[in-house]
């Protein structure tokens, strides 16, 4: 059996890294069966939507666009980062580093104009004033 994540990256790949919905993903998985839920319930664009999601466990892997996904350049299903390193949830370093992190993603981004990146900077700005 695979993990889901390993399963979604598969079918995007198997895709061509073509953008596919959260819906057609919920449903090629569902087809494919290589991955199971504990249940033995259908996948949905939920669950999908979960694993693939901006700011969770598995976004060195995906990139998304709305409702959308793809697998991002150069990720590896096998080079996970090191998520035992990271700040436990709650902690004030989880809150400093999901705001300096959205501002980067933000800065790093080409689809936004120079407007909506100095918008994320504040954010930064404020933290570092405490």
């Amino acid at each position: 059996m695979v993990t889901l994540h390993e399963e979604l990256a598969a079918i995007l790949r198997a895709n061509g890294n073509r953008w596919m919905s959260l819906d057609t993903l919920a449903e090629a998985v569902n087809q494919r069966g290589n991955y199971t839920k504990g249940d033995g319930s259908p996948v949905g664009p939920g669950q999908v939507h979960l694993r693939t999601r901006k700011g969770g466990k598995y976004e060195y892997l995906f990139e998304r666009d709305g409702r959308q996904v793809r697998l991002r350049q150069g990720s590896d299903v096998r080079s996970a980062p090191n998520v035992a390193t990271r700040p436990r949830r709650g902690s004030i370093g989880q809150s400093s580093e999901a705001i300096v992190r959205s501002a980067a993603a933000v800065l790093a981004a080409p689809r936004f104009s120079l407007a909506q990146a100095l918008t994320a900077i504040p954010s930064v700005r404020e933290l570092a004033s405490r």
